[in-house]
């Protein structure tokens, strides 16, 4: 990295992706970054031991599109410190508060796509959460991570095929009525080099998924169309048929994704049994 900080034209670059070993050398850089306008940093650990302030102390340019890990330990101001041109910002590790979200809102006016983590309280979606993040006033594409939870309790309610519609619903009726893709996940966003126990790795494997909802315009509160990023458009297809009353078939009961889609996460004694009656020890 060294060799490329002292003989490389710096100047030029417009788009930068830093692992947290590299941020400490990057925030020496910055200054020379005067066309930047895209950075994503990623870690395996927490964003404060990345030096993330330093670095964002030290560009010269304002940013368009921002991903983080977690909000620096400086706070909020610097990423409004880029107000005048960010439009994208994906903090993708870390939940925000709801003060944090409020003043996201109001310092950065000019978001269009918005990436965050929520969590689930008490067995009931954060409401007021959604709330916030419709009022974000030019919102137009919202990714959400919640948290699966432990695999003995995942945490409820869980993320399945109809949730997903309900929650696109409710932020277009809660006024996010630009917002036309809705993205989300149960887990969170794979970090780099993340390793798990043989039982954990199938069980977090088979038991997150994932669902984008594409709206209409201005017009209409329902979504288009729902969809499970982890079934082709035959599986979803059939998913929306088995969810609206249909028999299911006896391949879908053998497919976990499509049964997660359906119903949600397995604990992971029931996850054990479900392979053992299937004869599956891989």
């Amino acid at each position: 990295m060294e060799y490329w900080a002292q003989n490389l034209d710096w100047s030029r670059l417009r788009r930068l992706r830093l692992y947290d070993s590299s941020v400490p050398l990057a925030a020496d850089l910055a200054p020379q970054l005067t066309a930047l306008d895209e950075i994503e940093l990623s870690s395996d650990y927490d964003g404060d031991n990345m030096n993330i302030p330093a670095f964002f102390n030290n560009l010269p340019s304002t940013l368009a599109s921002v991903s983080l890990p977690s909000v620096p330990t400086s706070g909020l101001s610097t990423l409004t410190a880029h107000a005048a041109r960010l439009h994208t910002l994906s903090i993708h590790t870390s939940p925000l508060t709801n003060q944090d979200l409020s003043l996201l809102r109001d310092a950065l006016p000019l978001l269009k796509t918005l990436t965050v983590v929520c969590t689930r309280d008490a067995g009931t979606w954060p409401h007021d959460t959604l709330s916030i993040l419709a009022s974000f006033p030019r919102l137009q594409s919202l990714t959400i991570w919640f948290p699966i939870g432990p695999a003995d309790a995942p945490h409820e309610p869980y993320l399945t095929l109809s949730s997903a519609s309900r929650l696109f619903t409710e932020l277009r009726e809660r006024g996010a009525s630009k917002l036309w893709r809705l993205r989300v996940h149960s887990g969170f966003k794979p970090r780099p080099f993340l390793g798990f126990p043989a039982d954990s790795a199938y069980w977090w494997g088979h038991n997150v998924t994932s669902f984008v909802c594409q709206g209409h315009g201005d017009d209409g509160h329902a979504p288009r169309v729902t969809r499970c990023l982890k079934l082709s458009r035959e599986q979803n297809e059939r998913l929306r048929r088995v969810s609206r009353g249909e028999r299911m078939k006896k391949e879908e009961e053998n497919h976990i994704e499509f049964l997660v889609a359906l119903r949600g996460p397995m604990t992971m004694d029931n996850y054990l049994n479900w392979r053992k009656e299937r004869g599956r020890y891989y």
